[in-house]
């Protein structure tokens, strides 16, 4: 049994000794590379002639962009969505209010559809079916004799969509 063992260590060593890369040298071939170089030649006519426009392009001044943290994650996400909603509305004095807000004043008939006179903090709009209304951008769908009716759709702070039918009634005004 011991031969055999020391038949095997001598067998390992013989083919292991066989192994050695030392005699292998490697010798990349080098093969000339040819770059070809062409004439560059400038247009002075067309340069001189976009000069002008050269000089306004690079004569303005370089503002550097004005890089902000992300959203801050210690403010609540229901306030920033109610924030960014204020913000939308901030330009159309339509947006501004809620549904209750807006008094209906008038309706006005024409050959394409009725008009709506709403009655905002004292300022008369007009409005039509199609246009938006509302802080919610409620729709109306409707303007009919005596009222209009909108449809507003919400979406909570989860995502989840509720659509609303409000019904806005024509005011009477006194002496009539």
């Amino acid at each position: 049994m011991i031969n055999y063992l020391y038949g095997l260590i001598f067998l390992v060593i013989f083919i292991f000794s066989g192994c050695d890369n030392s005699d292998i040298e490697f010798k990349p071939q080098k093969k000339p590379v040819k770059i070809k170089q062409e004439k560059f030649e400038i247009d002075k006519e067309t340069l001189e002639k976009q000069e002008e426009k050269l000089r306004q392009v690079f004569a303005k001044d370089y503002k550097p962009l004005k890089y902000e943290a992300g959203r801050d994650p210690f403010l609540s996400v229901v306030d920033l969505y109610k924030d960014s909603q204020d913000l939308e509305g901030q330009g159309n004095p339509l947006f501004r209010v809620s549904l209750d807000q807006i008094k209906l004043v008038g309706i006005l008939k024409s050959s394409f559809g009725n008009v709506g006179v709403i009655d905002i903090s004292g300022n008369n709009y007009y409005v039509k079916v199609g246009d938006e209304i509302g802080v919610n951008r409620g729709k109306i769908i409707s303007v009919s004799e005596d009222m209009i009716v909108v449809r507003q759709t919400e979406k909570d702070i989860f995502g989840n969509i509720r659509t609303d039918i409000k019904e806005i009634y024509l005011t009477q005004k006194e002496g009539k």
